[in-house]
């Protein structure tokens, strides 16, 4: 990214509306483009002969939006975050529970279910076989709603911390059977590779997160900064003529090549662009072509404006 300007006061807006255009070293979230970047292009967009303090007061206007767009878009990323952190600890959960058998998850959930007051619902799917004759496809489905009805059980007990505590409680208490006690241990192995699991997978979420929520804040600080660019710009040359048609700034993207600002134009300019009905043909790092009615002509970097401007 680079950029070349007749000020040296202009330099951040350059390097500003370099990485906006898609500088190198621009990161941002994959939300925030279509929004505060929308509001950067409607709003710059002016015509050069508004009035000067209109314009002061519309680039004014232009910086509590921003702000209030960013806190939109911090809070859609926590609503994202909340999502995916109650979704992989779900998934994580059942791939564990998955591992255990049918008869295992049944035994565990229905001890759980008289140690802990948890509403009973096991048997709503064998009361088919009451008086009812069972085909083979009721039958399999039957296995199957079981099937999954238990892991998803399983999947919540693996991570309820209360049911933790029991099964803690059962290795601890030496009157236990052995059968429980081993199997309660075997239980608790599982749970603490889940809960590994679960750290590693919840640490990446959360990395991920902070990365979203730094690319809003950099976004939105580099927005404020065009903005509070341009209004210095604009309250220097409320104080002298402007002069309309200077090339004030060359810069250049990777992504997009060359760019331009004009004095007395509020938008960043590419080739193919139009502004006071003057059309960029080409941009170079030294100068400006430009054309209007079939007339081409070269402007050098600061160079006074031709008359085609007036």
């Amino acid at each position: 990214m680079s950029y070349r300007s007749t000020r040296g006061s202009m330099a951040g807006y350059c390097e500003i509306v370099s990485c906006f255009l898609g500088g190198a070293e621009m990161k941002t979230s994959r939300w925030l483009i279509p929004t505060l970047s929308a509001l950067f292009l409607t709003v710059t967009a002016l015509a050069a002969d508004v009035n000067l303090a209109e314009r002061i007061r519309i680039q004014e206007e232009r910086l509590p939006p921003i702000a209030q767009m960013a806190h939109q878009e911090r809070e859609q990323v926590e609503r994202w975050y909340a999502r995916q952190r109650a979704r992989t600890r779900q998934e994580e959960a059942r791939e564990r529970a998955a591992q255990l058998s049918l008869a295992q998850r049944t035994l565990w959930t229905e001890f759980a279910k008289m140690h802990q007051d948890r509403p009973y619902a096991t048997g709503y799917f064998d009361a088919a076989q009451y008086g009812f004759p069972v085909s083979y496809e009721a039958a399999v489905l039957r296995y199957t709603m079981t099937e999954e009805y238990f892991v998803s059980e399983m999947a919540s007990l693996l991570v309820d911390k209360n049911f933790r505590a029991k099964l803690v409680q059962i290795v601890d208490e030496p009157w236990q059977s052995a059968l429980l006690q081993r199997e309660a241990r075997r239980l608790l192995d599982l749970m603490d590779t889940l809960d590994v699991e679960l750290m590693m997978d919840l640490r990446q979420l959360e990395n991920h997160r902070t990365e979203q929520l730094n690319a809003v804040a950099q976004r939105e600080k580099e927005l404020q900064e065009q903005v509070r660019t341009i209004l210095d710009y604009l309250k220097r040359i409320e104080q002298r003529q402007p002069q309309l048609g200077v090339v004030e700034s060359v810069g250049y993207s990777p992504q997009n090549g060359y760019f331009c600002t004009i004095e007395g134009v509020d938008k960043v300019l590419q080739p193919g662009d139009t502004a006071q009905g003057i059309q960029v043909v080409s941009i170079d790092p030294q100068k400006v072509t430009f054309a209007k009615n079939e007339i081409t002509w070269t402007q050098g970097l600061g160079a006074p404006a031709q008359p085609h401007w007036e």
